[in-house]
């Protein structure tokens, strides 16, 4: 152990503030989150019973999945309409060589009716998120 004091201005009361906030942050989230939380599930008997619980593997998770509007828009942005068999027959030179065999069905335009914010950019591949509260900071 050194001999020497620390005698630089403030060290005292910097580390007298870092104690005592630290100690009143963790009380004051220790109340927080006894006022914020319920504590009648803990008196539940049944509420901790794992036969109860389903398993993880159980349960579709569907908190991760996509706009089903947007993924459709993707893969139409990127399926090739000539090389796809389904569009084939509705190209303009196949209706004019092979009228009888032709698709005349209207082509959709999976962008038609929706919202630009909740759709997808294919010029720069974002893909929009649930909120879009940054779509307006993009670059």
């Amino acid at each position: 152990m050194e001999d020497n004091f620390v005698v630089e201005a403030g060290y005292t009361t910097r580390k007298a503030f870092r104690r005592w906030a630290g100690l009143t942050m963790i009380c004051t989230g220790y109340l927080m989150a006894s006022y914020m939380s319920n504590p009648m599930i803990f008196n539940n008997r049944d509420y901790t019973r794992p036969d109860f619980k389903p398993k993880a593997a159980m349960i579709k998770d569907d908190s991760m999945l996509h706009d089903p509007t947007a993924v459709r828009q993707m893969q139409v942005a990127y399926t090739d309409v000539e090389f796809d068999p389904v569009n084939k027959r509705k190209s303009s030179l196949y209706r004019l060589f092979f009228p009888q065999d032709a698709n005349y069905d209207v082509i959709e335009n999976p962008y038609s009716g929706t919202d630009p914010n909740a759709s997808y950019n294919p010029a720069d591949g974002s893909f929009p998120t649930i909120n879009n509260s940054f779509a307006d900071h993009k670059a």
